[in-house]
C-alpha cells in the first residue's frame, strides 16, 4: 500500500496547488479593478478598507499555503486556506469595488473548456502575462501590491519598479508552491487558441477592457 498512499498524497498536493492558487486569485480579483478607485489607481476614503482586508487575506494564504504545501496534514493551515477561501468568494470583499476584475476567470474557463484542466491551474497559466498587460493602466495598485502584500521595500523604487516587483514576488511565491505556470502543461495548444478567444467574455471590470487579440497575445504567453 506505500504506493497508494504515495498517491494520496500527490493528489492531495495538487488539489491544495488548484484550490490555493483559484483562492490567490479571488481575493485580489477585487483590487486590480477601476470600478472604486480614483483615476491614480490609489483607493477612496469610501471603499479602502475592502482593499485593506483583500490584502490581508493574501497575506494569510501566502503564509498559510507555505506550511501547507510542505505538511498537507496541517489541521490549523489547511483550515486558514479554508477561511480565505471562504472570504475571498462572498460578497463582502467585494464592496466598493464595483464587481472587480473577473477576467483571468474567463480566460481559464474557456481554457479549461478545451483542455480540461483544472480551474485554479488554468488561472495559474494566465494570471502573469494579462497581470503584465494590464499593469501599465493601473500601476499604482500594482505597486501598493508589493509593499502591502510581499512586503517589497518602497525606499529608493520608483512606483512602476514596485509595480514590477510585486509581479515578481507574486511569480516567485507561484512556483514555491509549485503551481502550473504554462498552459502548454494543461495540454493547451496554438490550434485551440481560436476556441479559447471565442470561448472567453471581454468584461469591463478591470484597468484595461481586453479585445480578442488581447486574449490571443495572453495565450501566447502563458505557454
Amino acid at each position: 500500500m506505500p504506493g497508494r498512499k504515495r498517491m494520496r498524497e500527490a493528489w492531495q498536493r495538487a488539489s491544495l496547488r488548484g484550490g490555493i492558487r483559484s483562492a490567490a486569485h479571488r481575493s485580489s480579483r477585487r483590487s486590480p479593478t477601476t470600478q472604486g478607485d480614483d483615476p491614480s489607481g490609489r483607493t477612496t476614503v469610501q471603499n479602502n478598507t475592502s482593499d485593506y482586508v483583500m490584502e490581508g487575506l493574501m497575506r494569510s494564504l501566502v503564509h498559510a499555503s507555505r506550511i501547507v504545501m510542505q505538511d498537507p496534514t496541517n489541521y490549523e493551515a489547511r483550515s486558514n486556506v479554508s477561511w480565505v477561501t471562504t472570504w475571498a468568494l462572498n460578497t463582502f470583499v467585494g464592496c466598493g469595488k464595483g464587481g472587480g476584475d473577473w477576467e483571468i476567470h474567463m480566460i481559464g474557463q474557456a481554457m479549461g473548456a478545451v483542455t480540461d484542466a483544472t480551474h485554479g491551474m488554468t488561472l495559474s497559466a494566465v494570471t502573469l502575462p494579462y497581470y503584465r498587460m494590464v499593469m501599465p493602466y493601473g500601476t499604482a495598485k500594482f505597486a501598493r501590491f508589493a509593499t502591502a502584500v510581499w512586503d517589497v521595500p518602497a525606499e529608493g523604487k520608483t512606483e512602476l519598479e514596485l509595480a514590477e516587483a510585486s509581479l515578481q514576488a507574486l511569480s516567485d511565491w507561484m512556483d514555491e508552491i509549485k503551481v502550473v505556470r504554462h498552459a502548454s502543461e494543461l495540454g493547451l495548444t496554438e490550434e485551440m487558441f481560436d476556441d479559447v478567444v471565442a470561448g472567453t467574455f471581454l468584461l469591463t471590470g478591470g484597468y484595461k477592457t481586453l479585445t480578442a487579440d488581447d486574449v490571443r497575445q495572453i495565450l501566447t504567453q502563458s505557454m
